[in-house]
């Protein structure tokens, strides 16, 4: 006999940004109430032991990300969907970094955006599509306009990387 799990007990199914999709949805004139919060992984952040930190030296922040960026993109067989659950234990800024940015320059472009763009409009964990935006933030393109602003309306966690994109180009 099979038992139906509980809601929730498999992790999320909603992604950061049909959340915030659907949110905008139901109010497009005003901002998202509480920008947007809980998320749909909220179960998953709230209930960790520990969280991650940023390290003391804050000039290694994002490293971790990049290494796993790099691993990923050296694998050629490797797609975006395998980064879906890669960044949640570990620190992820959520502002303009170095360490990502690089990481995405040393790799074709177009793949750095199919990832990006998939873990923005995918991913079910806030770490994950904050990653994604890093990547769209560094390479985007005209087609990521939308996605950009939809994922930016959850001001407090993608913001900052929404409006750097907006700085980088003129919309």
């Amino acid at each position: 006999m099979s038992v139906t799990p509980e809601p929730g007990l498999l992790g999320p199914h909603l992604s950061i940004f049909d959340h915030a999709l659907r949110m905008h949805r139901e109010d497009p004139d005003v901002p998202l109430f509480r920008d947007g919060e809980p998320y749909p992984d909220e179960g998953q952040h709230r209930g960790r032991k520990s969280r991650p930190r940023e390290p003391e030296d804050r000039r290694r922040s994002g490293a971790d990300v990049a290494a796993v960026l790099d691993t990923h993109f050296a694998d050629g067989s490797a797609v975006p969907g395998d980064l879906a659950g890669a960044f949640h234990d570990i620190y992820v800024p959520i502002h303009p970094n170095e360490h990502i940015m690089a990481a995405a320059c040393r790799v074709d472009a177009e793949r750095v955006r199919a990832t990006g763009r998939w873990l923005v409009q995918h991913a079910t964990d806030r770490c994950a599509t904050t990653v994604g935006l890093a990547l769209l933030t560094t390479v985007w393109d005209e087609d990521d306009i939308e996605l950009i602003k939809t994922i930016g309306l959850l001001s407090k966690g993608f913001g900052p990387l929404a409006a750097r994109a907006h700085e980088r180009r003129s919309w």
